[in-house]
């Protein structure tokens, strides 16, 4: 199943808590594509232990017609979690902000983004 995001990718986003501790369990950059992809575990990771949690939902978050992307994390354990993930939409294009840990950041601008639920 594929969910377009277009219409309010920051609600949407900010509704699942800026997906903290959503671990990236991989990423794929298509150059000619332009298009970013994430592997995510759990899209409601930020509310596991508590009585919100809806259960595991892995995703792959698909950012589509990339115009910039800043990519530098730091690999000093075997994952990278999700500490941030904003979004702001200036004149039809999303700019996008990810903050990682245990170190890092991941910055871009996109026309699309996508989310596509595994396993369901």
């Amino acid at each position: 199943m594929t969910l377009n995001i277009g219409g309010n990718p920051k609600e949407f986003i900010e509704e699942r808590g800026g997906m903290h501790d959503a671990v990236v369990e991989s990423f794929t950059w298509e150059s000619i594509q332009r298009v970013l992809t994430l592997d995510i575990d759990d899209l409601n990771s930020c509310f596991e232990g508590l009585p919100e949690y809806e259960g595991l939902c892995p995703i792959t978050l698909v950012f589509s017609k990339v115009s910039s992307l800043d990519l530098n994390l730091q690999i000093s354990s075997n994952q990278v979690s999700i500490y941030d993930f904003s979004i702001l939409s200036l004149k039809g294009i999303f700019q996008i902000e990810i903050k990682c840990s245990p170190g890092g950041i991941i910055k871009l601008s996109c026309e699309d983004i996508e989310i596509k639920y595994k396993g369901k």
